[in-house]
């Protein structure tokens, strides 16, 4: 059974946690959650923190704060998350603050199967702009299919895919899933943290930490080999048979602006909502 992610916007306040190894720092302001989920949510945070290393256009910004919350969400929903402010600079659309919402319906089960470290990646990853900042910044056009960011699509094919002209992006799933993930069926397997669903074991890709070279960002050493698979445990298949093949609603950011448009705009923080 496959579980569907998503992403959605919507912003709050509350306490603020900060930790990184690099000049790039993830604030995380938390609410709602458990020591323990606090801790996960901190380490998911961390990874980011230490993957990417700061921006390659000078900008007044050294990282990304991101709301999370917990909230009684639709019975269909898990988690959401997204940019909902950003700064343009002179060739990049950066994601500046965003928010992530995790059902209390479900935020247990996913602490005690060891899933929510994953998920927690995979919606931070939103937040900075994975699937939800690619049409702004010219490298995907949303119903294609077809990635074209090269620094994406230079690994995926030393990767995955020699002969590839593009980085497969899903189309299934409905809105919330297509356009915004890595296709399932891509040549570099399932399991992987930013396709659209969830397995039983995961990793991150050399391709999806080249896809954040695509939006901007400096990132250390990415290269290297995958992360490696870290299966999950035994209870967790019994959360994705009790769930099933849930589907998740998202309000996609979308931002489309012309070339004259994005340099009236260069050096101005807005709005994504």
């Amino acid at each position: 059974m496959r579980l569907f992610f998503t992403a959605l916007a919507v912003l709050w306040s509350c306490a603020v946690h900060a930790a990184t190894t690099s000049d790039f720092k993830i604030s995380l302001y938390l609410n709602g959650y458990t020591d323990e989920q606090s801790a996960i949510m901190q380490s998911a945070a961390d990874f980011w923190g230490e993957v990417i290393t700061g921006y390659q256009d000078d900008v007044p910004l050294t990282g990304v704060s991101i709301y999370a919350q917990t909230a009684s969400l639709s019975s269909s929903v898990i988690a959401s998350a997204g940019p909902v402010g950003g700064y343009w600079s002179e060739n990049y659309l950066y994601a500046r603050n965003g928010v992530m919402k995790f059902s209390t319906s479900y935020l247990s089960s996913l602490t005690k199967s060891g899933r929510l470290y994953w998920v927690a990646l995979h919606e931070m990853a939103h937040v900075l702009g994975f699937g939800t900042l690619w049409t702004a910044n010219g490298l995907y056009d949303a119903g294609s299919g077809e990635y074209t960011g090269a620094a994406a699509l230079a690994a995926y094919r030393a990767e995955c895919d020699a002969s590839a002209s593009y980085v497969p992006v899903e189309l299934g799933g409905g809105s919330g899933t297509a356009n915004s993930h890595w296709d399932e069926a891509w040549g570099c397997g399932s399991g992987e943290v930013l396709t659209g669903y969830i397995a039983s074991s995961m990793y991150l890709s050399v391709t999806s930490r080249a896809a954040f070279v695509d939006l901007g960002y400096t990132v250390a050493d990415y290269l290297n080999e995958p992360i490696p698979a870290v299966p999950l445990p035994a209870t967790a298949w019994l959360l994705l048979c009790a769930i099933g093949a849930l589907y998740l609603l998202r309000v996609t950011v979308t931002v489309r602006m012309n070339a004259s448009e994005r340099e009236q705009n260069a050096g101005k923080t807005v709005f994504l909502t």
